[in-house]
């Protein structure tokens, strides 16, 4: 069975991305389709694309990204896998446990991003454009398009397909006011583009979450896998830590943090730590401080 790690980047996160490479190959992926945008110029589908493809957001909202997932497919055997992993992540153990997982039996394997409804984090005509626009599509959990396996089959491969083929329209998978007549919900704090997608087709197709292996994912922790003082908050997007884990832990995921989402050009890490009173005065003055200087000097 072949394991295929695919990726794309521009110049400016080329670090991150040769980074991630080179984590694949220390543990154990020895292939690796990684690509510079400027490649997806060979192909017709960049030409077909190009108004989103300009967007500076995702360099085109991510939409090649099911489609450079489609073309390492291409290359390889039916059984086989590819890996997607965003540039801004590190591998810092072996995969085989998400492997096992996909192989056996799970061919679109998918990570909860846990605590994170669709309906805060996903536009209304997302909604109404993909025949979703219904309660267990709204208060639904965010899938985590940063990572993701799978393994080739007839079923990926439509799934991958419905993928692309939803994010190709501007009106789906970009930020744009909603055009369909219906307002966002109370609530709606921004629209997550290709993974707004995803999130939606994963309901839709009731595949299966699990644990998403990041540090965001430790909270979520079986008991057994659980390690003192490894980083520990309720979600991604307010990296606060906390002193205690979830009551309800993903249980279907029985592997330790295998990477790290550290998200940066040059692949530093930016995961916050724990601070101290004093440390907490001193950033909240200079954040306050800033504030009032960017107020008298505003033109």
């Amino acid at each position: 069975m072949r394991v295929v790690l695919t990726n794309l980047s521009n110049k400016l996160y080329e670090q991150s991305r040769f980074r991630l490479n080179y984590s694949a190959l220390k543990h154990g992926i020895k292939e690796i389709n990684s690509l510079d945008f400027e490649d997806l110029k060979a192909f017709a589908f960049y030409e077909e694309n190009k108004k989103i493809l300009q967007a500076a957001k995702g360099i085109g909202y991510w939409l090649w990204k099911p489609f450079i997932i489609l073309q390492a497919m291409k290359k390889i055997s039916e059984g086989d896998i590819v890996i997607y992993a965003d540039c801004g992540i590190e591998i810092i153990d072996s995969l085989d446990p998400l492997i096992s997982i996909c192989r056996k039996n799970n061919p679109v394997l998918l990570f909860a991003n846990e605590n994170l409804k669709n309906k805060f984090w996903t536009k209304r005509d997302c909604f109404v454009i993909m025949h979703c626009d219904e309660k267990k599509y709204w208060d639904g959990l965010q899938s985590d398009a940063s990572f993701s396996l799978f393994r080739k089959s007839p079923q990926a491969e439509s799934f991958l397909n419905e993928w692309l083929n939803y994010c190709r329209d501007e009106r789906v998978i970009s930020g744009n006011p909603n055009v369909c007549g219906k307002k966002n919900f109370f609530g709606f704090k921004e629209h997550r583009w290709d993974q707004s997608v995803l999130s939606l087709l994963a309901i839709k197709h009731d595949i299966e979450l699990f644990r998403v292996p990041t540090q965001y994912g430790n909270h979520y922790k079986l008991p057994e896998l659980r390690i003192p003082g490894e980083f520990n908050c309720v979600n991604q997007v307010y990296q606060k830590q906390v002193n205690f884990y979830s009551s309800r832990p993903y249980r279907n995921s029985h592997y330790y943090q295998l990477l790290s989402h550290h998200r940066t050009k040059a692949g530093a890490d930016t995961v916050e730590k724990k601070l101290s009173i004093a440390q907490l005065i001193l950033k909240s003055g200079k954040r306050r401080w800033g504030k009032i200087r960017r107020y008298l000097t505003r033109t």
